[in-house]
């Protein structure tokens, strides 16, 4: 139930667990305090049907998981590089890019292990990798280079797994300030002010653009997400948040002027509930639709710390259909596939 659905969100140094209730109500509950990182939290990602979230500053990133009804530190990844970009599928994969690195790493967490383990660095021609963003609900990764492109790429589940880039997107002509990547749809948000929503055609396999549009010239885009594929919503720096239907040939919703600073993100679960937080902390809006392409948004009174840089939802904990492929049945409790962990722990195996 609603109760279930859990906010991470990050300010400062510090990140924190919140239950969040229906949308009839505005009580925010505060139910975890994690441990500080060291610097100043830049990203939250969350397992969002599951147990683990992962908080990253600038050269450090925490692993938590939920045991019981507490909040665990069970892994520290320390790095060498900045990280500009995390994300997450569910707990099996992490992605991360790093500021001024031309490769990705992808970790992996083996079944029946707590701890995440390399398993492959994937190499992108042309430029640095700004952004990572896993599909929220298939198996597929968008890498984003300096260049304007994006790399897709699928899991290839034969031993040894391995991420293997299917096709790019080389349309964009000025850098992609967001990417959402959810409803088998790819969607892009550009400093020029421009939305460019792609599709998965099945029939031919691959991405293709299938709605294109202009935000108003005031209105400077700093996150978006898709809430199906013909909708989606962009937060700007102002605080005001869009609601575009490409379905639609009207004209873009204003939905909210009420964040009274920049929109920092908005995260949608389905196509029935969707959130937002801004710099100013003390305000979260709750959005249910309530029509065609119409939504209505409640105030939450969050009482959060000035400046939530950043946050994570995670729905009711289920069994996530990401884990693995593996049938209980034939995987006896509590031993790793054969092969899977030998060969990739110590191997980096690049992609090109």
């Amino acid at each position: 139930g609603m109760q279930d659905r859990l906010l991470v969100g990050a300010s400062g140094k510090e990140a924190c667990v919140w239950a969040l209730p229906g949308p009839s109500s505005k009580d925010v509950q505060e139910l975890h305090k994690l441990e500080p990182h060291a610097g100043v939290i830049r990203s939250v990602e969350c397992d969002r049907q599951g147990n683990h979230v992962i908080t990253t500053s600038k050269r450090e990133s925490k692993v938590w998981e939920k045991i019981g009804s507490s909040w665990s530190n069970t892994q520290v990844l320390k790095w060498e590089h900045d990280v500009c970009s995390v994300s997450m599928l569910g707990r099996r994969f992490a992605a991360f890019a790093f500021t001024g690195r031309s490769d990705v790493e992808v970790w992996q967490r083996t079944l029946g292990t707590t701890n995440l383990t390399r398993l492959q660095t994937i190499k992108c021609k042309g430029g640095t990798c700004t952004k990572v963003v896993f599909a929220q609900d298939e198996e597929k990764l968008c890498i984003v280079s300096s260049d304007f492109k994006i790399h897709v790429l699928g899991l290839n589940k034969k031993v040894p797994v391995m991420w293997k880039e299917q096709q790019v997107l080389k349309h964009h002509v000025s850098p992609i300030i967001h990417l959402s990547f959810a409803h088998k749809a790819i969607l892009t948000c550009t400093s020029s002010k421009h939305v460019r929503a792609y599709k998965w055609l099945e029939h031919r396999e691959k991405y293709k653009t299938v709605h294109e549009k202009n935000l108003p010239l005031h209105f400077e885009a700093t996150t978006a997400a898709l809430i199906s594929a013909e909708q989606c919503m962009v937060g700007s720096k102002s605080g005001d948040i869009l609601l575009l239907d490409f379905s639609l040939e009207r004209t873009n919703t204003l939905l909210l002027k009420s964040h009274t600073k920049k929109v920092t993100k908005i995260l949608v679960y389905d196509e029935k509930n969707a959130y937002s937080t801004s710099m100013d902390g003390s305000i979260a809006w709750w959005f249910i639709p309530v029509g065609s392409a119409q939504w209505r948004g409640s105030q939450l009174s969050v009482l959060l710390p000035p400046g939530i840089l950043d946050g994570g939802l995670i729905l009711s904990p289920t069994s996530n259909f990401l884990d693995y492929d593996e049938s209980p049945s034939s995987q006896p409790a509590g031993t790793a596939p054969s092969s899977k962990k030998t060969s990739l722990k110590e191997k980096v195996s690049k992609v090109e």
